[in-house]
């Protein structure tokens, strides 16, 4: 069902395999995030908001919420690599409240987009919003790491 982490497939190829399974059942979670996680790959930004928006909130119940917090963070990427940025703001606005009030959920390699644009683009993201993501040291860590292209 994974193609996207293969190296068997190109992120191409695991795209028709993704858009195959949703000709059939246009709601299948895993195919919709695996399609939007190929298409992020790929950088086509647009697309993959898109995509990324067609995945409903209740998939992440249960074993797959931890997901939940990625998925918002990759979206709101995607939204900002696209030129929308007040899609993004509020995506990570969203996510950031999320985390501030519960920051079991904001773990290791979360905030590694957010630490990207408040390193590259400081002005984008508000003071709050920067000075939360230096609070948990994301900024060194994205420095430090190869997590985001």
């Amino acid at each position: 069902m994974c193609p996207h982490f293969s190296d068997e497939y190109p992120k191409d190829k695991a795209l028709e395999y993704y858009d195959k399974a949703l000709s059939i059942d246009p709601q299948h979670s895993w195919s919709l995030l695996y399609r939007a996680h190929c298409l992020h790959d790929l950088q086509n930004w647009e697309e993959a908001a898109k995509a990324y928006s067609r995945l409903k909130a209740n998939f992440f119940c249960g074993n797959q919420s931890w997901r939940y917090e990625i998925f918002l963070e990759q979206k709101g990427y995607c939204y900002y690599k696209a030129g929308e940025k007040s899609k993004a703001l509020s995506e990570f606005s969203h996510l950031i409240e999320r985390w501030k009030k519960d920051t079991y959920l904001c773990r290791e390699a979360y905030g590694m987009y957010l630490a990207q644009i408040a390193e590259n683009v400081p002005n984008f993201l508000t003071k709050d919003m920067i000075q939360f993501i230096e609070q948990q040291g994301w900024i060194k860590l994205y420095k430090t790491s190869n997590l985001v292209k």
